[in-house]
């Protein structure tokens, strides 16, 4: 499961966002603002800008280190395909 955490505000959070659903990859889109500063400042220490991503149990980043995943991720996912 893909763990967004955004504001409403945020273009790359948007992006993020639809990333996910283009790929139809299993996704919550988390907004900061309703979860609290002070939480997600507990879930991401030292870290002041959106998107954070988290895949699973590993924090991947912001978009751009997610799109690169989501890359690797697809073609794994193809290359496992070609090979059954």
């Amino acid at each position: 499961m893909i763990k967004i955490y955004g504001s409403s505000n945020c273009i790359w959070c948007l992006k993020a966002k639809q990333l996910c659903e283009s790929m139809d990859l299993e996704h919550d889109y988390i907004l900061v603002d309703d979860i609290g500063f002070d939480e997600f400042s507990k879930k991401f220490p030292n870290v002041r800008t959106v998107p954070q991503i988290m895949w699973g149990e590993e924090h991947v980043g912001g978009y751009q280190e997610f799109a690169v995943k989501v890359n690797e991720f697809i073609t794994k996912e193809s290359e496992e395909s070609d090979n059954d």
